[in-house]
């Protein structure tokens, strides 16, 4: 969206790490194609030319999954639902100036993102 990339250009320039979340998943890779945004092609695509955004979340696909794009080093990290869960799956998610760590707990995947250097 426009204001999306608003803010994304904004953040450019401050130099500032951005976070998205959205409950679909814009990584085939990690997910499956059936899980995945119907727009994951066309979304993905602006959040590859935004330099600041870091990290992408999603949920909707409850194994999870993991994608690294490997020219931005972009991360595309897919939660653990709890609905298959045998006791409970959620995770953390602390920030740091050049990573990104997930804390999980229960059936959740740890990850310590690092982020690219700038």
């Amino acid at each position: 969206s426009a204001s999306a990339s608003a803010s994304a250009s904004a953040s450019s320039k401050k130099k500032k790490n951005l976070v998205v979340a959205s409950h679909h998943p814009f990584a085939p890779e990690a997910a499956t194609p059936k899980h995945v945004a119907w727009n994951f092609n066309e979304v993905r695509d602006l959040l590859l030319q935004s330099p600041n955004v870091r990290l992408v979340v999603a949920g909707h696909y409850h194994p999870g999954g993991y994608a690294r794009d490997s020219s931005s080093g972009l991360h595309f990290v897919t939660l653990e639902g709890m609905v298959e869960a045998k006791d409970t799956a959620f995770a953390f998610l602390d920030l740091y100036e050049d990573r990104a760590v997930l804390r999980a707990r229960g059936s959740a995947t740890s990850r310590e993102l690092p982020f690219p250097s700038s």
